[in-house]
């Protein structure tokens, strides 16, 4: 899309809208602008060929990212922004982009967190696309958003996912049992998805540079996920990750008597005395099967 070059560069738009009003703005919403061509050239093409696909794009900021994502021509673009200035910043895309291809871009002036996805959904259904999100995710909700899509989001609606996050979170979500950062994340992101760091970032990276390093992470569904258990699967690892330094007992006593407990464990022989860390994703996928065929789901 040769049009997007004729555009202010970015940096000129930022100004002119305000977006970083002496970092307040950017610190409020957990706004740190990419401006990098070739950084952003690289993370759109992360995520592989866009033009069978509807992409969804949370927090455009200022649209350096969005503007990527159009030169490679999705099938349909949708971007979720919350912030009204940085609407305004991205709606010359907008026109630049139905006016090229009708009905090809739209924006939806909203929270990520309460959006309803089943509107993209059916879109993409209608169109017989699949979805891809490819997203600068604010440091201050990236957990929250992912922990939303992977509770919202099936293998046969989303092709592929690559989100960018503070590296701790990064971290997190790709740690192996027996470290320190695996917990609950880890666990709901490596049962549902191939998960890999494409690349890391450093502050300078950014504008206004954050104090922290960040990572790119790509995300493919598994298949052979059973997706009925996420439910039981998030409340039982957000129970004994929130007492991880005792033993397994203890979290799982939150949900269940002790009999039930003790009966449980002692089905998978799973000691009590373990510490959550130390169990495998597979441990908790077959500790939720086997609380599901006792107990029946349990919802967040």
């Amino acid at each position: 899309m040769q049009e997007i070059e004729n555009l202010p560069p970015v940096s000129s738009v930022i100004k002119e809208f305000g977006l970083l009003r002496d970092g307040r703005r950017a610190k409020c919403l957990g706004q740190n602008f990419l401006l990098n061509p070739s950084l952003l050239r690289k993370i759109v093409l992360s995520a592989g060929d866009l033009t069978n696909n509807v992409v969804i794009e949370v927090g455009a900021g200022a649209g350096s990212l969005t503007r990527e994502i159009l030169k490679q021509r999705p099938g349909r673009l949708v971007v979720i922004e919350k912030d009204n200035a940085c609407v305004q910043a991205i709606t010359p895309l907008l026109l630049l982009a139905n006016n090229i291809a009708p009905n090809s871009m739209q924006i939806f002036n909203e929270d990520v967190l309460t959006f309803d996805f089943d509107v993209v959904k059916k879109d993409a259904l209608a169109n017989h696309y699949k979805i891809k999100i490819i997203a600068n995710l604010p440091y201050n909700i990236g957990t929250k958003v992912l922990l939303n899509f992977l509770h919202n989001f099936d293998n046969d609606t989303v092709e592929q996912m690559v989100l960018m996050f503070q590296k701790e979170v990064a971290d997190r979500i790709l740690a192996a049992p027996g470290t320190k950062h695996f917990g609950r994340l880890s666990v709901l992101a490596q049962y549902l998805t191939k998960c890999e760091r494409v690349m890391t970032l450093s502050p300078g990276a950014f504008t206004p540079p954050p104090k922290v390093y960040s990572s790119l992470v790509r995300f493919v569904p598994n298949e052979k996920a059973d997706l009925s258990l996420v439910h039981t699967i998030s409340r039982i690892t957000n129970a004994v990750f929130q007492a991880r330094r005792k033993m397994l007992r203890n979290g799982l006593l939150a949900l269940f008597p002790p009999d039930k407990v003790s009966a449980l464990l002692r089905d998978l022989s799973i000691s009590e005395e373990r510490r959550p860390e130390t169990l495998s994703v597979s441990d908790f996928v077959e500790l939720a099967k086997l609380v599901q065929a006792q107990l029946g789901e349990l919802h967040v």
